[in-house]
């Protein structure tokens, strides 16, 4: 991207300007997937606390050379929101198929 102009403008109601940015070369990106919360209800589901604690321990082995815990969570955030996805898909896909028959 290049920048074509900046403008500071006045903002209204604050005692910080404002500011105004143009430029091109941007691509217009296809949006992917919105925000990302967990169902609260797969918690009482215990298949699904099954599966993660056992991919919990191999998410752990796979990051075992992480000793601060708050830089672990990342990454084991990350899985877990993967697994939920693909876990959460593959049972509506069953109860999908459970309703057409």
């Amino acid at each position: 991207m290049s920048v074509e102009s900046v403008e500071i403008i006045s903002a209204i109601r604050s005692d910080h300007s404002a500011f105004t940015l143009s430029g091109n070369g941007l691509e217009e990106n296809e949006r992917g997937t919105s925000f990302w919360k967990l169902n609260s209800t797969l918690l009482n589901d215990q298949e699904y606390c099954d599966l993660l604690r056992l991919e919990y321990k191999n998410w752990l082995e796979e990051f075992k050379g992480v000793s601060d815990k708050r830089v672990l969570w990342d990454p084991v955030e990350y899985k877990i929101r993967q697994q939920t996805i693909i876990y959460s898909k593959a049972q509506a896909r069953k109860k999908e198929k459970k309703q057409s028959n």
